[in-house]
């Protein structure tokens, strides 16, 4: 007599070297769907306390009949636990959960992460467990790249996000740099306590801001042999404000100049893209929606505008075939149809 083997749960190990970073959450939740116990060697103290707490989750959503009293409830009983699920729940696009991941990418301390967010370092511990279980990796970088931020990549440049900035520079540059874009300020000078302060301060945090962008849109943009000069150009007008002592009145000021040096230099976006914005910086050929020819971008890179994208983009540019039916260029055969 035969008998029927149950279809095993799905198990993903701490040492797999494909694992997601939620992987205990995703066990613990295959436990309690599939009313399983945990494998007494398989699974370990992590997934087993996760797992009492859903339970506890699931009877609580039984026995109220409105939400905010079993999470009341809930948040008496398991604190720590609770607001860790709560931050992973919000969504990818939360800023706090994905800075907190950002901060563990970039190797902050638990009491540090817990310090600046105000929570308590059990739930960041929690959180990394159970959520985002990465520390224990933070050596192998292909494994960061290739599973913990890929998914972040895969989005494309083009619709990079601030969860996606935020990881990359958290892990790849340290928590300095990552902390210097997710803030925009720094404590580098003192804050001003004088109106005399305000200028020297303002200056400052300009010129900060400044790099910082520049380093998030150089480490975004795939520089070619076509576009390099360009950049260079651009890196070194950027310089030449960073080291200016004083701006002047008027017009000719730091930020105009600043503001020039990005809409000249920075390369735009073209065709439907660049038809979407509200102000389209750039020279003209950089409107339309003909993409350039590898001539072309040398031509572009050496600062001449190609006549070609010039003609192709100029607004009052129409389509031969409709030109030829106006009688303004000379008709050829096309299948006996002009005849």
């Amino acid at each position: 007599m035969s008998t029927a083997l149950a279809t095993p749960l799905s198990y993903s190990h701490r040492f797999d070297p494909r694992r997601k970073p939620n992987w205990r959450y995703d066990r613990a939740n295959q436990l309690v769907g599939a009313n399983k116990v945990p494998h007494p060697k398989r699974d370990d103290q992590w997934i087993k306390v996760l797992r009492k707490y859903l339970l506890a989750k699931k009877r609580l959503q039984q026995t109220y009949e409105f939400e905010y009293d079993w999470q009341y409830e809930l948040a008496d009983r398991y604190h720590s636990l609770w607001c860790a699920e709560r931050i992973y729940s919000a969504g990818e696009e939360q800023r706090l959960r994905y800075e907190l991941e950002a901060s563990l990418l970039a190797r902050v301390s638990n009491k540090d992460i817990a310090d600046r967010y105000g929570i308590d370092e059990q739930t960041v511990e929690y959180y990394e467990k159970l959520f985002f279980n990465v520390v224990d990796k933070l050596d192998q970088r292909s494994y960061i790249a290739g599973t913990v931020l890929a998914q972040a990549f895969m989005s494309g440049l083009s619709n990079r996000t601030p969860e996606m900035m935020a990881k990359y520079f958290g892990y790849f540059a340290g928590p300095v740099v990552l902390y210097l874009i997710l803030d925009a300020f720094d404590g580098a000078i003192p804050n001003p306590t004088q109106p005399t302060d305000i200028k020297r301060w303002l200056e400052h945090q300009f010129r900060l801001r400044m790099q910082a962008n520049a380093v998030v849109g150089v480490t975004y943009l795939d520089a070619s042999s076509y576009n390099i000069s360009t950049l260079i150009e651009g890196y070194q007008m950027l310089l030449s404000l960073q080291y200016r002592e004083k701006s002047t009145g008027g017009d000719d000021n730091t930020i105009n100049h600043a503001v020039r040096v990005f809409t000249q230099q920075e390369p735009v976006l073209v065709g439907t893209q660049a038809r979407q914005l509200p102000h389209r910086p750039g020279p003209a050929y950089a409107h339309g929606a003909v993409e350039p020819r590898v001539h072309e971008l040398e031509s572009v890179a050496t600062g001449h505008a190609p006549a070609g994208l010039l003609a192709y983009n100029d607004p009052g540019w129409q389509d031969p075939s409709k030109r030829r039916l106006k009688g303004e260029i000379g008709g050829t055969e096309t299948n006996g149809e002009d005849s």
